[in-house]
């Protein structure tokens, strides 16, 4: 996965300020703090705080990660604390602790481990809202 689309479903970086990249071959360790948005396309084990999450089709994470919001093509595995839409595209592997508002899972990624929505939400099927009385 390089930063230039290939007009496929492949994420772009998009530079600015408060953006971090963390390019293909580039091996990354430590706390990351500060940044709108970070793109993986490396190899990164971090805390990590953010709004915005990208790990790229050949990016591999770990962490304690929380973020806004997060789309994941490549592989993550740690602790993932998602306060709003975590985004798991068809070449995506979650793994660990995962907490999120929304999920959405495209056919073909993963997710593994302990996996749960926010405290205080309630996940109601498509079968369930008929019978539901409120």
């Amino acid at each position: 996965m390089s930063l230039i689309n290939s007009g496929k479903n492949e994420p772009k970086a998009k530079y600015g300020p408060g953006k971090l990249v963390v390019g293909p071959g580039v091996t990354m360790k430590g706390t990351i703090e500060g940044s709108d948005e970070v793109f993986v396309e490396g190899k990164v084990d971090a805390t990590l705080a953010s709004d915005h999450l990208v790990v790229g089709v050949e990016g591999q994470l770990s962490g304690n990660i929380k973020v806004g919001e997060a789309e994941v093509h490549g592989s993550f595995e740690g602790d993932l604390n998602v306060s709003e839409t975590l985004k798991i595209y068809e070449s995506g592997k979650v793994s660990g602790t995962v907490t999120y508002k929304q999920l959405e899972i495209k056919m073909g990624g993963q997710i593994n481990g302990d996996v749960k929505p926010e405290s205080g939400l309630t996940v109601v099927s498509e079968n369930e809202k008929g019978t539901k009385k409120g």
